[in-house]
Order: structure tokens, then sequence, then C-alpha cells
């Protein structure tokens, strides 16, 4: 590894036309396959440009290095190539137009040349570009650590010494003073370091997933409570789909149950949190399994598992439930919360803001899908944020310019202010700087105000470097969606239905042969539960296709991936 600085230089001094979709020699780029795709792709962004001849060659250090500091010219001029996945609500149609990437390259000097993927297709595109000849510097929000363990070749090991400590000065001091369990959960039991966290890596308070939101307004013409069981839930449905709601003649387009299949904000296996089920995340996998009362459970075997499939299909059956849901975008997703007038009853959502409607007509609610059981939550009241997706947000290549690519992100993170510039935040609108450089973050611009940017067409939200809880604190007094949101975590964690203390999962790297084995099962486990999820709300169940599902769990690993995690969970592995 302590050769790839000098690597990076003669790949960038032979290569002159750097990563573009050919080289000379006709090997393939991740470029290339990127651009060819986007180019096809509706209102994708488009690929960067190749990085120019000869620029990013490593120069002489300066006296300022070889005193400990780095030149502020010690990068002028250096390009670097960077993928990145970008979220469908990023408008954006130029990563380098975003205002924290303007600052960075004036006071870096160094230019990026964006990949940009949508996040729709990452798993289609990541696979070819993994397999491309030459390589970008680095992935954001694109790896996880199965992609390391199978093309482990490709990536850098950061845990060189000195490395970060020279030209990621503060971040290695945040990451080795602040938060050291950051830097252990990312440490490979051979000693290796291949990644750097995005998003929150910890957290001042209880972080959960997603939610059900309800029409108020359509409660309130229909002189119906607020449901508080999954029957209550159900008549709401009925009353929904029989009459025209949104009184604009049309008493067929209402929604009265709607959801987005494989969306980390309205994936319908959301609603499994109220059959007492949070997972360890969303979609079929995440919901497989659960970590309660410091024990790790199966969750696809269960009653409550069953419950919830046999009402799903209930209102699949009934027409109560957006049969489209299990093909549409996100785009598709948003426009029918966003209608006008009104169509959803009831959706999933991050806060009631996602609607895009008028503030209280969406209300976050819970309600109990057995008798007698709790809702239970994902996520934890002492999360430390860390998940296979922030903890391999940030993962630079073998190929990479190391010192300028660290030397950059680091200066994302220099400061609080800065963070928050790169998350798309505007001081006096979403945060303030106080008295010794404390940030205040709160909430005041809402997507119905018209001169709404989104977070994430303004900056890369949590595609960036993570706050640090000591140095920001959140306004309690957030308006609109975020407040209810805040208030709707406190119920939570008040009444005890999230994980907290030692029942929050913990973070860490496995070692590679239990996480080769792991996803060996995952790949033939996760394809038959998708196909047996979507068929059960579609089609239904019986006695005897739930025995052939238990078997079915047998047959293809489920007990021995559950296995994994209870190793995963106490750090002791067989």
């Amino acid at each position: 590894m302590k050769a790839k600085i000098v690597a990076a230089m003669l790949v960038t001094v032979l290569f002159v036309s750097g990563l573009t979709g050919c080289s000379e020699s006709g090997e393939t780029t991740a470029e290339g396959i990127v651009q060819e795709s986007a180019e096809a792709e509706s209102g994708s962004s488009e690929a960067a440009e190749s990085v120019k001849e000869g620029e990013g060659a490593e120069s002489a250090p300066s006296e300022s290095e070889t005193s400990g500091e780095i030149a502020p010219d010690r990068f002028s001029g250096t390009e670097l190539t960077i993928a990145i996945c970008a979220k469908p609500q990023d408008q954006s149609t130029d990563f380098n137009e975003k205002p924290i990437m303007k600052r960075m390259e004036e006071e870096t000097g160094i230019h990026v040349n964006w990949i940009i993927v949508q996040e729709a297709v990452k798993s289609d595109k990541l696979g070819v570009m993994l397999a491309a000849d030459e390589q970008p510097d680095a992935y954001i929000s694109m790896l996880g650590p199965q992609d390391i363990v199978q093309n482990r070749e490709l990536f850098y090991d950061i845990s060189e010494e000195g490395l970060l400590e020279k030209w990621a000065p503060e971040l290695y001091r945040e990451y080795t003073q602040d938060w050291p369990q950051v830097m252990a959960a990312l440490t490979w039991s051979d000693g290796s370091i291949y990644s750097l966290p995005i998003g929150g890596y910890a957290s001042d308070g209880p972080d959960f997933g997603c939610f059900p939101a309800i029409n108020t307004e359509w409660l309130k013409k229909l002189d119906m409570e607020m449901p508080t069981n999954a029957e209550e839930l159900y008549e709401y449905l009925m009353a929904v789909r029989d009459n025209d709601m949104n009184g604009n003649g049309d008493a067929t387009d209402e929604i009265p149950l709607t959801f987005r299949q494989g969306s980390w904000n309205s994936d319908i296996s959301f609603y499994l949190q109220m059959w007492g089920i949070g997972g360890k995340g969303f979609g079929e996998t995440g919901s497989a399994v659960m970590y309660k009362d410091n024990e790790v459970a199966p969750t696809w075997d269960t009653e409550n598992f069953r419950s919830f499939l046999e009402f799903m299909n209930r209102l699949y059956k009934e027409g109560l439930m957006d049969i489209e849901g299990f093909a549409q975008t996100d785009e598709q997703y948003s426009a029918k919360l966003r209608s006008d007038p009104s169509v959803v009853g009831v959706g999933i959502c991050f806060t009631p803001e996602d609607f895009g409607q008028e503030e209280g007509v969406y209300r976050l609610f819970s309600f109990q899908g057995m008798e007698g059981m709790d809702p239970y939550f994902i996520g934890g009241v002492d999360k430390d944020c860390l998940n296979d997706w922030a903890a391999f947000g940030f993962v630079p290549t073998a190929d990479a310019d190391i010192e300028a690519l660290l030397h950059w992100w680091n200066h994302m993170g220099s400061t609080e202010e800065m963070k928050q510039v790169a998350r798309g935040l505007e001081e006096g609108i979403n945060y303030e700087v106080q008295d010794g450089g404390k940030v205040l973050k709160y909430q005041e611009q809402t997507p119905n105000d018209p001169d709404y940017v989104d977070f994430w067409t303004r900056g890369f939200h949590n595609n960036c470097m993570p706050d640090n809880p000591k140095l920001t604190t959140n306004d309690k007094n957030y308006v609109g969606g975020w407040k209810e949101r805040q208030e709707y975590l406190d119920m939570i964690a008040e009444k005890g239905w999230g994980a907290s203390g030692t029942g929050t999962w913990p973070y860490r790297v496995a070692p590679s042969e239990k996480l080769e084995r792991q996803n060996e099962i995952e790949v033939e486990l996760k394809e038959y539960m998708e196909s047996f999820f979507a068929d059960a709300i579609m089609n239904g169940l019986t006695d005897a296709s739930w025995e052939e599902h238990l078997k079915s769990l047998e047959d293809y690993g489920y007990y021995e991936w559950i296995d994994y995690w209870r190793q995963y969970v106490a750090g002791e592995w067989d």
C-alpha cells in the first residue's frame, strides 16, 4: 500500500486521456459505463469530464509541508474524479455549481470531475463500475463492506501510518478524540481501514426510521377518529375508497394506502413496526431480523409477520392498497403524495412535509397491528447511527491521488460551518453559528415556501461529512413536519417502543470469511424473500403455503443468516 502514492502519480502521467469512456488501448472505465447509461436515462445528470492531462501529479514538498503544515497552493490545479450516488430529490445539473463545491475548489485548488449515478440504477451500475479497468479516486455513498471483501485490491488501505494524521488532521483528531468508536468500528480484523463515514455517526437524541401519516382533513370529513388499531385503519381506508374525499368529482382517484417498495422512506415494510417488528432496517432482509431485549431474533417465521401479510393481502384484494407500490419509482410516489388536490389517505414518510401539502393536513400516527401488541420501531434512543451505508460512505480507491483526496475530504469537514454548507443548509435559514463556533440547526423553510430549494440540490445532505453532536445542536422548536417528527420520536422513546442502551444495534466490521459467507447466503435468500413477500401480499396465504414458507426459510439458510447476526452483535465469532 505504501507504493500507491507513486502509483497514483504514474496513472495521472501515463493515462493522458484520464478516466474517459475508453482508453487508447480500448479498456473500459467506470466513468465511461456511467456516462453511456446517463445519456440514455431521462433526467439523469451528465457524467463528469475526463481528468486533464498531467494535472494532479505530485510536486516536491514545500517548506510549510516539512514543518507539518500544508501549503495553500499544494494541490492547486489538481483534479479528482469521484463517483457519487445522487438521490432522486437532487435537481442539480452540475455538482460543481453547488455552493460547497465552489467554495472547496476556491480554497483547496482541487477540481472534482463527478461521476453521477442515480440512486434508482445504482445496483445495476455498480458491478460494472467495479469491474472497469480504471477506477475513480473515490466512491461516495456507493459501497458496502461486501464490495470491499470481493474487490479488496481496488481500494486504498488508509490505516497506513501517519496518512490520516497528515492529510486529514481535523477529521483524524475528531474521530480519535471525540468518537474513537468510529475508527474502531471501521477497522477490519487485519488492521486495515478502507473507508470514512458519511451522514451521522453519533446521535444527540432518538433516531428512528419512517412512519405512516394520515390525511386528517379526510378523517374530519368522515367524522372518524385517528385509528388506534388495524381494524379501525381498515374502516378508514374503506371510507376513503368509497367516497370522493378530495371533492374533485372523481370518486376513483383516491388511493387509500400507498407505498414505494425498496425506498428508504416509503417501503411497505415500515408498516411492520405496527406489528411489533422493528427490524435492522427496511425492506425484506432488513425486516427479517430484530434486536430486542438483548436478543437477536428471527421475524419472518412469527405469527406477527403472518398477521401483517394477511392484513396487507386483505387491503390488496379489496382495492385499498396502491397496486403500483411494488413497481413505482420515487418520482411517481412523490407525485402522488404531492398531488393537488390530495389523493392519498395513508402513506409512509420521513416527515409530513414529504406530502407537500399545507401544514397539519397529514399527521404521523401509530396503531396496534395485532391486539395487545405495541408497535416497535426501527432505530434506537442511544444509537451510534453507523450502518453499512454510513460507515462505507467515503471509500478511496487504489488509483487515488490519496494525499489530495484526503486533504479535499478533510477540508469539507474542517469546521462545523463547512459541514453545514456541505449538507446544503443555508446560514440564517437553516442554521446559525453561535459564540465559540457551536452550530444551532433549525428549520424555517418548508417545501411549501416559494423560495424553497431542497437540501440535496443545494448540497450533499447525508452524502457528506457527518455532524459532530458535541459541536452542533438542534433547535427543538422546529416548525411544521420536522417539529412533529421530533415529538413523534420523543413519544417512541417515552413509551419504550424502540431500542435503547444495550438493546441498540452495534456497528462493527465482520471478519472477511464471515462476511463472505453471509453475503453468499443472502444473495439467494434475498431473492426468495422479495418473491415471497410480494406474492403473499397480492395472492394471500394458506396454512399449506405458510408451512412451505417456513421450510423454504430453512432451505435458503435463513437460520444460519440469523446466527451470523447473533455473532455480529456479540462480537464473538465461531
